[in-house]
């Protein structure tokens, strides 16, 4: 039903770096981001503006952090990555790579993982990735998905550049 009601985009003008620690400091303080887990940012600087909606893209990053912190719990400690940068092949676009240290995402599973119903966890109901995936399709990206199992998986969210004259936040 989630996924039926994603609004469309009501995008501005926002580093993606402020996205990330947005982000980080909202979902800190609704769920609480583990003890055990280290979180890094690795930003770059200059970065041109991206073109997002900042009440979307929380629930994408929410979600994509969440899954991280699932995935590592088991281990009881892990390393959480969250860089953005300006993708050399696709120059119209600014990533931001959400990378852990988790088991990564079996081989089997790696091609489906932004279908419905497609999930790693016993109480997840398939639908986040499904999500994360139109959210930023509608903002005029993509995301892929990077895994080798045992270590870790890395999702990666090209976000197009800001237009000319677009306001910012």
């Amino acid at each position: 039903l989630g996924f039926s009601r994603i609004p469309d985009p009501v995008p501005v003008a926002v580093q993606a770096d402020m996205l990330v620690s947005d982000a980080l400091l909202l979902y800190g303080q609704q769920k609480g981001l583990p003890e055990w887990l280290t979180v890094r940012t690795d930003f770059t600087e200059g970065l041109p503006a991206v073109s997002a909606d900042r009440d979307l893209m929380f629930q994408v990053l929410q979600n994509l952090i969440l899954n991280a912190a699932e995935a590592m719990e088991s281990m009881g400690h892990g390393v959480l990555v969250i860089a953005t940068e300006r993708d050399s092949s696709e120059s119209d676009f600014v990533s931001i790579r959400i990378q852990d240290t988790g088991p990564g995402v079996p081989l089997d599973m790696q091609g489906k993982i932004f279908e419905p119903n497609i999930t790693t966890r016993e109480a997840g109901t398939g639908l986040g990735l499904v999500i994360v995936k139109e959210i930023v399709r509608k903002h005029g990206g993509h995301v892929s998905l990077q895994s080798t199992p045992g270590q870790g998986a890395c999702f990666t969210l090209m976000l197009p550049l800001a237009g000319e004259g677009m306001e910012g936040a």
